[in-house]
């Protein structure tokens, strides 16, 4: 998932050619032209060397939808753990934050009473959802909300849940 891989190697034909001249030596002198022939060949693949390198450079989804989709900039939006403080209620967001929410299945009163126990079965269904379940609109939302990765959503709720538990502002 970071979008970057390489693997890559070189073989060195100089073993090989140093193993048929000690063989062409080891020769007894009948065998004067397979020894002059071991060493013709001992020639040739002292000088060969094969090298390969396989490289994937890549990166996330999430960062190419943020580009090429327009979302607010580094600076243009709000960080996350300033959404996800409570004292951050659904009149405090801006239109575009709350609109993002929405597609989500946050609505004004989940949102304010987010950190509230008695209200757990109310949270959206986006909170439990693996990359490959969320919709197209859902993982927009979170790339416009300012997250780096899809599952850094969940993580950051259940994280500031469990700091804020029961709190009510």
């Amino acid at each position: 998932r970071t979008g970057e891989m390489g693997v890559g190697g070189t073989f060195k034909f100089k073993d090989i050619a140093k193993a048929l001249r000690q063989k062409a030596e080891n020769l007894p002198p009948p065998d004067a032209a397979r020894a002059e022939q071991l060493r013709s060949w001992a020639d040739y693949l002292e000088a060969v060397e094969i090298s390969f390198l396989v490289g994937f450079v890549g990166t996330r989804e999430e960062t190419v939808l943020a580009t090429v989709s327009g979302s607010p900039g580094f600076f243009e939006r709000r960080s996350i753990e300033d959404l996800f403080r409570p004292e951050t209620q659904w009149n405090d967001l801006t239109f575009d934050e709350q609109n993002n929410l929405a597609v989500l299945g946050w609505w004004q009163d989940s949102w304010n009473l987010k950190y509230r126990e008695d209200l757990a079965d109310e949270l959206p269904a986006s909170l439990e959802k693996v990359r490959s379940e969320m919709s197209p609109a859902e993982r927009m939302a979170l790339v416009h909300l300012g997250f780096f990765a899809y599952e850094d959503y969940a993580k950051s709720f259940k994280k500031y849940k469990e700091k804020h538990q029961g709190y009510v502002h």
